[in-house]
């Protein structure tokens, strides 16, 4: 895909999970900038909590398997609000999905980029990734979910945050 070519992305911001040096070796291959938070899976060598800005942006990434209990939009809408971030990016739950938070922000699930299945899973996800465009204050989210081999569904959804 030549969205994900070198030097097309200026950040990525991952959930975690890579499981392997390939995998993150690929992702720094792709851009210079690239926040990792530890995944349940991973080797324990990222942070379980990534801070950072994105212009006037805050971001926080998580894997969310820290965040109990699994899958609460209450709770993950806590976390958000205690952490003071515009934007909090979680996985763990491999569907992809935002929230709008009551006091202001987002959260963002990107999903999984390998469609794997969670041992709870009835059928495999669908692969799924987030591109976001950062305009001042204005977040623009382009959601990419493989619906077959040769269907790659694309939503946009525009968010002014406060």
């Amino acid at each position: 895909m030549s969205l994900l070519a070198p030097g097309k992305v200026q950040y990525i911001l991952c959930t975690g999970n890579l499981c392997t040096r390939e995998m993150e070796e690929y992702l720094r291959s792709l851009c210079s900038e690239v926040h990792i938070a530890q995944g349940d899976m991973d080797e324990g060598r990222y942070q379980e909590l990534v801070a950072l800005h994105v212009g006037s942006v805050s971001f926080a990434i998580c894997h969310g398997h820290q965040v109990l209990p699994w899958y609460d939009e209450t709770a993950q809408i806590a976390l958000q609000r205690d952490l003071g971030v515009d934007v909090l990016v979680v996985g763990h739950s491999h569907k992809i999905g935002t929230i709008e938070c009551p006091g202001g922000g987002i959260i963002i699930n990107p999903g999984t980029a390998t469609g794997a299945p969670r041992v709870i899973d009835l059928e495999a996800p669908k692969p799924s990734f987030v591109l976001m465009d950062i305009q001042g204050r204005k977040l623009v989210t382009y959601t990419y979910t493989l619906e077959n081999e040769d269907d790659i569904k694309v939503d946009r959804s525009v968010v002014q945050l406060r």
